[in-house]
C-alpha cells in the first residue's frame, strides 16, 4: 500500500509547531490555513508480504541535519525522552511519559506510540502490530510505526521483514537514530557486517554523544581484520570522553588493532593510558615487546599477566613462544599444557606444544599435537573464509548453517548459536537451525580470556 507523503515543514507557517491549538492538525499533516479536511494517510499493513519492498542492501541513507516535525514540538521532545528511556531499558520511565502524553487531548498519539514499544517489550506482539497499523494513519508517526513493526519482526526472528521495516523508517525519517541503530543490530545478527558498520557510523554522525556505536563498529572491524577502520572507530570513540572504566576497555581493544598493524610505539602509548591493571593489559604489552624483539621485557610482562590470571590464553601463548625461541623446551611444555587442556580447539598452543615436545625428544606425542593443530587451523581458516563470504551473501541461510556447524567444531558455542539464529531469522521454518539451537541450549563452553 502506498503511503501519502506530507512535507510538514513546507505547509506549516513559522512558529505553528508550538501552537497548542494546531498540534493535532500537525500530527495529521494538514495545512492549518486550509479549510479542507486534514489529509490522513492510508494505514500501513505491517505484514511481511506487505512491508514496502526494498532490497536488503538498500540501506545507504546519508546522514541529514533536517529535523523531523516531532522534534519541533515540546511534547515531541518529551516523546524522544521516552524512546531514550526505552533504549536504556528504563520501562518505568517510559510508562510514566506514555501516561503523561496519553492525558493530552492533542498529543495522545505520541503516548500511544510509546505504548506500542511497551507492548513489544511485554511480548504482546500482535497487539503492538495492530496499534502500529492504526497509528500509521498519522503521517508524522509513520517512521515510529515502522520502528514498532521492525521490533516485532526482530522479536519473531523475521530478519528480512525487520530490515525492510527499519529501512522504511529511515526513508520516512533519515535522521532517526533508533532506526539506524536497529538496522546495525539486525545486519550484524544476520552476518552483513559491512552494512552493520555503515549504520553504526551513521548513528555516530547523527548523535555526537553516542560512543557505543563507534565502539561496536571498531569491534566488528577488528574481528574482520579491517584494522585501520577499527583504529579510526576506537580513536573517535575515545574523543567522546567515555567514563574511565569504558575508556580503559576501549584502549585495550584499540591496542589489539594497533598490534595487528605493528604500530608498536602506539600500542605501548595506548596501554600506558590504561589506568587499571589487568592480565590483558600485561599480555598485550608482552606481545608488543615480543614483536619488538625485547625478549626479557616481554617475558616479564607475560609472567605479570599470568600472576593476575594463571590461565590467560594470550599471556601463555606469548610466554610459550618466548620459551621456544630460547629453546627452553621443558618450561614451554609446562606453560602450554594447561592451555590445550582448557581450550582444546585453539590451534596455536597445540602447535607450540608440539614443537616443544618434538624438540625435547618426545617426537610421537609432539607429532600428535602438530596434527591436531593443523586440523583446527584448517577449520579456523575455513570458518574465517565463510564469515567473509557471509558479508556479501546477506540472505543465504544455508551458509549461516554451515558457519554455525564449523563454530561448533571449534567449540565456539556462543558464536554457533548466533549463526543458527541468523539462519532462522532468514528462514523461520529452517528445521536444521531449530534442531541446532535446541541442542546448543543444553551446552556451555569455557570463555577464552584473550
Amino acid at each position: 500500500m502506498q503511503i501519502v507523503k506530507q512535507d510538514f515543514l513546507s505547509v506549516l507557517p513559522p512558529r505553528c509547531f508550538f501552537a497548542l491549538g494546531l498540534c493535532w492538525m500537525l500530527l495529521l499533516g494538514c495545512d492549518p490555513a486550509s479549510t479542507t479536511p486534514p489529509v490522513v494517510a492510508e494505514p500501513v499493513q505491517f505484514q511481511k508480504s506487505n512491508v514496502q519492498s526494498t532490497s536488503v542492501d538498500d540501506a545507504k541513507v546519508p546522514p541529514t541535519v533536517a529535523q523531523h516535525p516531532i522534534d519541533e514540538l515540546p511534547e515531541g521532545k518529551r516523546y524522544r525522552t521516552g524512546t531514550k528511556a526505552l533504549d536504556a531499558n528504563d520501562l518505568a520511565k517510559v510508562r510514566a511519559i506514555a501516561d503523561e502524553l496519553l492525558q493530552s487531548k492533542d498529543y495522545a498519539p505520541l503516548g500511544q506510540a510509546l505504548e506500542g514499544f511497551l507492548l513489544v517489550r511485554s511480548g504482546k506482539l500482535d497487539d503492538a502490530m495492530l496499534l502500529a497499523e492504526r497509528l500509521s494513519e498519522i503521517p508524522v508517526l509513520q517512521a515510529e510505526c515502522y520502528l514498532i513493526a521492525g521490533e516485532v519482526f526482530t522479536k519473531r526472528l523475521q530478519y528480512l521483514a525487520a530490515l525492510d521495516a527499519f529501512t522504511n523508517a529511515t526513508k520516512k525519517d533519515p535522521s532517526n537514530v533508533r532506526a539506524h541503530r536497529w538496522l546495525a543490530v539486525v545486519y550484524h545478527d544476520t552476518g552483513a557486517m559491512n552494512k552493520a558498520t555503515e549504520h553504526l557510523r551513521i548513528v555516530a554522525s547523527l548523535d555526537p554523544t553516542d560512543l557505543r556505536s563507534l565502539r561496536f563498529a571498531g569491534m566488528i572491524h577488528r574481528e574482520y581484520e579491517k584494522f585501520e577502520d577499527s583504529v579510526t572507530d576506537y580513536q573517535n570513540a575515545l574523543k567522546r570522553n567515555p567514563p574511565a572504566k569504558v575508556a580503559d576497555e576501549i584502549r585495550l581493544e584499540l591496542a589489539e588493532s594497533l598490534l595487528k598493524l605493528r604500530k608498536l610505539e602506539e600500542v605501548q602509548d595506548t596501554l600506558a593510558g590504561v589506568a587499571s591493571k589487568s592480565a590483558l593489559r600485561s599480555a598485550l604489552l608482552a606481545e608488543s615487546l615480543e614483536t619488538a624483539g625485547k625478549v626479557d621485557e616481554a617475558m616479564a610482562a607475560a609472567k605479570e599477566a599470568l600472576e593476575m590470571d594463571t590461565n590467560h590464553l594470550r599471556g601463555r601463548l606469548v610466554l610459550g613462544r618466548l620459551y621456544n625461541g630460547n629453546r627452553q623446551w621443558d618450561q614451554s611444555i609446562e606453560c602450554l599444557q594447561p592451555v590445550v587442556a582448557k581450550y582444546p580447539a585453539e590451534h596455536e598452543p597445540m602447535f607450540l606444544l608440539g614443537r616443544a615436545l618434538i624438540s625435547s625428544g618426545k617426537e610421537e606425542e609432539g607429532k600428535k599435537w602438530l596434527t591436531e593443530s593443523k586440523k583446527f587451523k584448517d577449520m579456523f581458516l575455513k570458518f574465517s573464509e565463510l564469515n567473509a563470504s557471509a558479508v556479501n551473501r546477506p540472505e543465504d541461510a544455508a551458509l549461516r548453517i554451515e558457519i554455525g556447524k564449523l563454530a561448533e567444531e571449534l567449540q565456539k558455542i556462543g558464536i554457533a548459536r548466533t549463526w543458527y539464529l541468523a539462519a532462522l531469522g532468514l528462514d523461520p521454518s529452517n528445521a536444521e537451525a531449530k534442531e541446532a539451537l535446541t541442542r546448543l541450549s543444553k551446552q556451555s563452553q569455557p570463555k577464552a580470556n584473550k
